[in-house]
């Protein structure tokens, strides 16, 4: 058995890995055709009515805490923003989530152009979560982001709707999954959005620029 030289090397591999308790799992979901749509499971004497979350498959589970949120010192910025210009600008990613971002972003990059079209970019977010989103669910978080006529996605841009991408999800499934208790957003992220209405008192934003943030 080789030697470990360095015990840092050991305790840096472990320093982004998130916890367990709070996550949802992809374990924890069950996959159907309506996917959001929470199944009802049904004894043989049709009186059982037992909540079956969907599932979500793929190489990731949905966490609150894999990325932290920011919002700008001034918040009249956010009149000049869309929501796809803040994701991607106001997000920081842990190294995993940038990895595996990063992975998918490259594997559909097919002409290896540094860019994604739409279809490319439809491709990777179902990709990310092994086609277990459907393409409505798709044109409903780019939607969300308005991204407008927007036709090449470049990394940058990328980031910021596969990180919204899981905010959306886990928002969406929050409410039909065990709580096992939620680990919740980073402290600072929770500080800066704490009285996010009172913060945006006076700022003139979009109706999604506010879906976004509550979303959050």
């Amino acid at each position: 058995m080789r030697e470990v030289k360095d015990a840092s090397l050991v305790r840096d591999s472990f320093s982004n890995v998130e916890p367990v308790r709070g996550r949802i799992s992809t374990d924890e979901v069950h996959n159907s055709q309506t996917s959001f749509k929470e199944e009802k499971a049904t004894t043989s004497t049709g009186k059982s009515n037992i909540k079956q979350p969907a599932r979500l498959h793929g190489p990731l589970s949905l966490s609150r805490n894999s990325c932290r949120y920011e919002l700008p010192m001034d918040m009249r910025v956010l009149e000049h923003l869309t929501p796809l210009q803040y994701s991607s600008h106001y997000c920081r990613l842990n190294s995993r989530r940038r990895t595996l971002f990063k992975h998918y972003f490259t594997k559909n990059d097919r002409d290896r152009d540094g860019l994604l079209n739409r279809r490319d970019l439809h491709n990777a977010l179902r990709d990310l979560y092994a086609h277990s989103i459907t393409s409505e669910q798709v044109k409903n978080i780019l939607e969300t982001l308005d991204i407008g006529q927007i036709s090449s996605f470049d990394w940058q841009t990328f980031m910021g709707v596969a990180a919204f991408s899981e905010r959306y999800l886990y928002h969406v499934f929050k409410d039909s999954v065990v709580d096992e208790g939620d680990e919740g957003r980073s402290i600072l992220e929770e500080t800066d959005f704490s009285a996010l209405q009172w913060k945006l008192d006076g700022c003139k934003i979009s109706k999604n620029m506010l879906k976004v943030l509550n979303m959050l």
